[in-house]
């Protein structure tokens, strides 16, 4: 699942984009988001060709019985809603400052202009 979840997370941001949102890109005129799709449809792919290779290594260890994030770290659910709360508003300002010292976001009319 590790090495899964990191190959995702790496490919969402070179990307830039969500499965969702890359099929509202591509819609939307973007080529950028056409090719994340292929992409995306290769790895799958090559994850279902593959999988009897690797199979064992993802069936390798049982995981945790516990299955939420509150039952795995032994916290009250509030507490976790209050700690992703604060870190998405943390992400929030982090990358509106990126935004700033990078010329600002990319409105529409910029779009238009190229």
């Amino acid at each position: 699942m590790l090495i899964g979840g990191a190959l995702l997370g790496i490919g969402l941001n070179v990307g830039g984009y969500c499965p969702g949102t890359s099929v509202v890109g591509f819609f939307s005129g973007r080529i950028d988001a056409l090719f994340f799709m292929i992409g995306m449809i290769i790895g799958v792919l090559l994850f279902a060709i593959f999988f009897e290779f690797i199979e064992p290594l993802y069936l390798a260890a049982q995981g945790p019985e516990s299955q939420t994030l509150s039952e795995l770290i032994h916290l009250p659910t509030w507490t976790i809603v209050i700690i992703l709360f604060i870190l998405a508003v943390a992400g929030f300002i982090l990358g509106n400052r990126f935004e700033e010292k990078s010329n600002g976001v990319i409105s529409s009319d910029d779009l238009d202009k190229e």
